[in-house]
């Protein structure tokens, strides 16, 4: 007997019923998997270079303040970064005081302006940063023309070095994400720069108190020439002022005066307080005392410049002076300045060997020396001071050295500026 196997070789050969339906959905599901898996692919790519392009703004930014040196620069610098990441107009860095929030202000497009200069709403919102404790990451204010100021605190190892300001009156120009990195990056480096710049003017507020020390020093050694080391750096004051000096140049010349005698801590007391004229041999003891003087400030950088004065603050015009007979334009500018104020003094101190001299007859001198001794164009210019302008530099001179107010210094982005109090214009 024949039997019919037909229907179970065609079961055989399809498989089971819903077999390819089955296959089906496990190569969508496959399909869907890897679709998926490429979106996140793209996904991690994408925010991989978004996270490099990040870290490329974010080196740019760093490298481009790392350049900065100077102080001012920096600021300038950052201001204008925070500008371009916010999209603010206005930007401002105000730095603090030991008694407060508001002191030195600096301004987007400017260099430095006052705190009278800063809007009142913006001054109010550093004084909340400053005093809240522990100070907040920052803080927002809606300004009347409505406007969001943004406030940061700059801080380095606990310290509070100021507060960074920006306005802004839409959406950033770049997400929020990198723009609070690159902030934090800028108040990183302007913290630093506060700082280094606090560093320096410590630095140099000891120097400017060892230099009024040794000139208290010296004038307390020699008894003929009480308050000449304080007069003369009054009068090369005055004359490098009325010369239109730069504030930095009228430092050095405040430092140089103080210290140009400072040689003279090598001359025996038989000389520096012998009362009749000295011989020729004294004179010559004498004559070293610049070159002392240089060699004892050569090891304080600092100083570089106002050594130059010690040294050549009795070199002549026409080549005659000591210690390296420099002539002319050889002899350094600020020393020129001293060397008229110093003979001045000179001529007009009181002297057992000889007469003083009255301001006329002293100016008188400076006349007739202009061109041999002394600068020219200077002692031109010096003569045309009066007796009362040259008592009243004294006068500030004097009261600056005995000065312990410190509040209001020259500028320190120049390693030479003084802490110690502006001297006003005296003439």
């Amino acid at each position: 007997m024949i039997s019919d196997t037909s229907e179970p070789a065609r079961q055989q050969e399809s498989g089971t019923p819903g077999e390819p339906q089955a296959v089906l959905q496990q190569i969508e599901e496959i399909a869907h998997l890897a679709a998926q898996i490429n979106r996140e692919s793209e996904s991690a790519a994408t925010a991989s270079l978004q996270q490099y392009k990040q870290l490329r703004v974010l080196e740019q930014v760093i490298d481009g303040l790392a350049v900065h040196t100077d102080n001012d620069e920096l600021l300038a610098d950052a201001m204008e970064q925070v500008a371009m990441m916010t999209g603010s107009a206005e930007v401002w860095v105000v730095e603090a005081t030991e008694a407060g929030a508001l002191g030195m202000v600096h301004m987007l497009g400017e260099v430095v302006v006052g705190e009278s200069d800063l809007p009142l709403e913006i001054a109010a919102l550093c004084e909340s940063v400053f005093y809240q404790q522990p100070h907040p990451s920052r803080l927002r204010m809606t300004l009347a023309d409505g406007k969001t100021a943004t406030a940061m605190p700059i801080l380095m190892h606990q310290r509070f070095f100021g507060s960074l300001v920006f306005t802004t009156s839409g959406a950033s120009p770049i997400s929020d994400e990198l723009r609070d990195r690159l902030l934090h990056s800028i108040l990183r480096y302007v913290a630093i720069s506060l700082e280094n710049r606090h560093f320096i003017e410590s630095l140099n507020e000891m120097i400017v108190e060892v230099v009024c020390g040794f000139s208290l020093a010296i004038e307390s050694r020699d008894s003929y020439t009480g308050g000449h080391v304080q007069r003369v750096t009054a009068y090369a004051v005055a004359l490098a002022q009325a010369l239109g000096m730069s504030d930095e140049d009228q430092s050095i010349v405040r430092l140089g005066g103080l210290l140009h005698d400072i040689g003279k801590v090598a001359i025996p007391d038989d000389i520096l307080n012998k009362a009749e004229k000295l011989t020729p041999e004294e004179f010559d003891i004498i004559k070293v005392h610049p070159v002392v003087g240089h060699e004892i400030l050569k090891r304080i950088p600092h100083l570089d410049r106002a050594n130059q004065i010690v040294r050549h603050h009795h070199e002549r015009w026409d080549g005659q002076g000591y210690p390296d007979k420099l002539a002319g334009q050889q002899i350094p500018v600020l020393s020129r300045v001293l060397a008229i104020a110093d003979s001045y003094d000179a001529m007009t101190s009181d002297r057992s060997y000889r007469e003083t001299k009255t301001h006329e007859e002293a100016m008188d001198e400076i006349r007739q020396c202009a061109g041999t001794q002394f600068d020219p164009e200077m002692a031109e210019v010096f003569c045309r001071f009066s007796e009362p302008t040259l008592a009243k530099a004294g006068e500030i001179m004097h009261e600056w050295i005995q000065s312990k107010d410190h509040s209001n210094g020259l500028s320190i982005d120049q390693l030479i500026a003084m802490k110690k109090p502006r001297l006003p214009q005296v003439i």
